[in-house]
C-alpha cells in the first residue's frame, strides 16, 4: 500500500517546513495536504508523459536539485548545531 509511505513522506517533510516545532507537536493540517498534494503529483505527471527513458531522466534529475540543496541545509545546520554542542560541553567541563 502507498498511502501510509505518502503520508509519513509529507509528515516528515512538513516537520521540516517549520523553522521552530515544538516538541510533540504536528504541523499543521494545510501544511501536511500540501506536500501530499506535490508528493502525488510527480508520479501522476510520469504517468501521462511520453514514457522514454529520457523524459524519466530529466525529471529524476529535476526533483533531485532541490533535495539536494535540502540535504546541504540539513547537514550545515547539524554541523552548527554539533559546534554548539562541543562549545556548551566545554563550559560545563
Amino acid at each position: 500500500m502507498i498511502y501510509p509511505a505518502i503520508d509519513s513522506i509529507a509528515l516528515t517533510a512538513s516537520c521540516y517546513s517549520y523553522k521552530r516545532l515544538a516538541k510533540g507537536k504536528q504541523p499543521a493540517r494545510v501544511i501536511q495536504l500540501i506536500w501530499c498534494i506535490l508528493l502525488i503529483l510527480l508520479p501522476i505527471s510520469l504517468l501521462f508523459a511520453e514514457s522514454s527513458m529520457t523524459n524519466l531522466q530529466t525529471v529524476s534529475i529535476i526533483t533531485a536539485f532541490p533535495i539536494g540543496v535540502v540535504i546541504i541545509l540539513i547537514a550545515c545546520a547539524f554541523l552548527v548545531d554539533a559546534k554548539r554542542y562541543l562549545e556548551e560541553s566545554a563550559f560545563k567541563n
